[in-house]
């Protein structure tokens, strides 16, 4: 007899389920697909028919992927645990490597609950029931890197329903934290990260769980008992703890990881400085000793050459040539709304509040488009049918745009809801900063999509990202580091490169972009906000007022702000800093002002056009 997966593992599948799309309206070529992008295969497996790109480092790991379907598809009575675990594992890779936004949750999932299936009757050996610890932690993060974060928090609990080792327990209780910090749940996430931190393990997630902390203090400080002031005594106090350990460490991995937590820990005490007192002149030292201290362990220099590069390979290809060649070929479908903007620019602000009205859905980080541009620019540059092409994927687009939102859905409601005429939405929100670099294969595609662009005071939202910690790479699947934020000259390139790339659309596409200053936006809210919808081509709901209320996870830097709602204290925030950020106004040079008026038809600022 085939095992069959534990609990609730079909997900709302079954070999006959298919999600009903809309029907095409009469007067567009335009269809779709009759099937969902994730079937089931005759062996019960779900799998995501999403096309991915084919460059050489893909299809590598796609290889080791369908080696594993293959293993579990030929004899299902006889898989060995391992199988179904190193199948998910490597789809959880996959998704990391090349920001699959989640494509393969379902099937992820899946292959986790038959191996939980084949272990439980075997918990009672140590090795195994740690084994199904690391499976469950495991689970828990497919479904987080698929949006679906309740179900996340779930499976993450699970985990500690059996003996986890040290590492697996510590990394299953800091992503817990990190997922209820993320679902707005603040006491149950400070409850984590404190577990983390008191455990006193000084490993990655110790240092992790005291940047967490200041958010949670940031967003709601009784959750913590003496709130900030405890911190700042626990900060004060490991400060020379962590540096004399840097200097005692005898490997390279043990100095980056211990520079790591001096930055941490500097981070903290800066964030503590600049919001519990007037003391700037402390707060500026904890800023430029964290951030000295990431620069010896991160690559955070932005190449002047590399970055032409990049700005001519995704920006500057698409000229007249290239317009004219796909014009009228695009998807007339106006269901996509993109939300673009520098980093910090106010983004996640804009994209809660269209995600409040009832017709308007918001897929979160996870971009579909830009999981699709890679592939994009390499068809629509090649030698292929551009009609086809573009037909082709733009119906691929609302297709997983349409999946994403079920699967989210269904993580926060628990019901399976299929994408019909009576519960899809009407629009849905693709939000990715670092869209500004792909309008041309947007417009391209859906050349009636609403792409809307928010632009914050150039200073402010420099120092913003300045001063929040960002470690890695960024989230477009490009591989680009983030760690630029950390020092002004590259910060002030890489926003130079943002600026250079809008006013190239601007020249290129005029008016396609919709501005949207973020001063309006929160001086203005009403304002902004009815116009906005107006945009959309939607009726205006009152509910949108409370958006801020709303139930959602929010999977951004952002996501302690704006569940406050609207808030004025971030404007002209780097006034206080001003003399100490004067390298950076430098840098930006006249890009450190920003010429541009909100845009929405209709709308008129009733604040002054100055200069941003």
């Amino acid at each position: 007899m085939n095992p069959a997966p534990a609990g609730n593992t079909n997900m709302g599948y079954s070999s006959s389920n298919k999600v009903n799309q809309p029907s095409p309206s009469s007067s567009s070529s335009y269809e779709w697909a009759s099937n969902p992008l994730t079937v089931i295969t005759a062996s019960g497996r779900p799998e995501s028919q999403a096309k991915r790109a084919d460059d050489p480092q893909r299809q590598m790991v796609d290889a080791q992927v369908q080696q594993l379907r293959s293993a579990v598809d030929a004899n299902l009575s006889s898989v060995e645990p391992m199988t179904y675990v190193n199948l998910g594992n490597q789809l959880i890779i996959r998704d990391r490597l090349f920001s699959g936004g989640g494509i393969d949750t379902d099937e992820c999932v899946w292959a986790y609950d038959m191996a939980l299936e084949l272990l439980m009757p075997h918990k009672t050996y140590p090795q195994v029931d740690a084994l199904i610890c690391t499976v469950y932690s495991n689970q828990a993060e497919a479904y987080f890197m698929g949006d679906m974060f309740e179900d996340a928090a779930k499976s993450f609990t699970n985990a500690f329903n059996h003996k986890c080792n040290e590492e697996a327990g510590s990394k299953a209780r800091y992503l817990r934290g990190s997922t209820y910090l993320i679902l707005g749940k603040y006491k149950e996430a400070s409850v984590d990260f404190l577990k983390v931190y008191n455990d006193d393990q000084k490993d990655i997630f110790y240092w992790r769980a005291i940047e967490k902390m200041t958010r949670i203090l940031e967003a709601d400080e009784s959750v913590v008992p003496d709130g900030w002031e405890w911190f700042n005594r626990e900060m004060t106090n490991l400060l020379p703890v962590v540096k004399q350990m840097h200097v005692d460490a005898t490997t390279k991995k043990d100095k980056n990881d211990l520079a790591r937590g001096v930055q941490l820990v500097h981070v903290g005490l800066f964030h503590y400085y600049d919001k519990r007192t007037t003391d700037v002149e402390t707060a500026e030292y904890h800023l430029d000793e964290s951030q000295k201290w990431k620069r010896s362990f991160a690559e955070y220099r932005v190449q002047d050459v590399a970055l032409e590069k990049d700005f001519q390979y995704k920006v500057g290809s698409y000229g007249k040539s290239f317009f004219d060649s796909v014009s009228g070929m695009g998807n007339p479908s106006p269901i996509p709304i993109y939300v673009i903007g520098f980093p910090r620019s106010g983004t996640t602000l804009l994209e809660r509040i269209l995600d409040s009205h009832p017709s308007i859905a918001g897929l979160g980080e996870h971009s579909v488009m830009m999981n699709l541009a890679t592939r994009a620019r390499k068809e629509l540059f090649g030698y292929g049918d551009k009609k086809q092409i573009i037909k082709s994927m733009s119906t691929e687009t609302l297709n997983d745009m349409y999946e994403r939102w079920s699967r989210q859905t269904r993580s926060l409601h628990k019901v399976s809801v299929g994408v019909n005429d009576e519960t899809k939405p009407a629009r849905l929100v693709d939000k990715q900063n670092m869209n500004f670099a792909n309008i041309g294969i947007i417009h391209a595609l859906f050349p009636n999509a609403l792409i809307l662009h928010v632009v914050r005071d150039p200073m402010d939202v420099n120092f913003s990202n300045y001063k929040h910690d960002f470690m890695g790479t960024a989230s477009d699947g490009s591989g680009q580091s983030i760690d630029y934020t950390c020092e002004m000259n590259s910060l002030a390139k890489f926003y130079i490169n943002y600026r250079k790339s809008m006013a190239y659309w601007e020249k290129k596409l005029p008016g396609r972009v919709t501005h949207i200053r973020y001063e309006d936006l929160v001086n203005d809210f009403n304002g902004v906000a009815k116009a906005v919808i107006s945009a959309a081509g939607l009726k205006w709901s009152p509910e949108i007022l409370d958006f801020h209320k709303k139930k959602h996870a929010v999977n951004t830097y952002s996501a302690t702000q704006v569940r406050k709602g609207i808030y004025k204290t971030a404007m002209k925030s780097w006034k206080k800093y001003e003399s100490h950020l004067q390298p950076l106004k430098a840098a930006l040079g006249s890009n450190a002002q920003y010429q541009i008026e909100t845009n929405l038809p209709g709308y008129k600022s009733p604040t002054p056009n100055d200069e941003l």
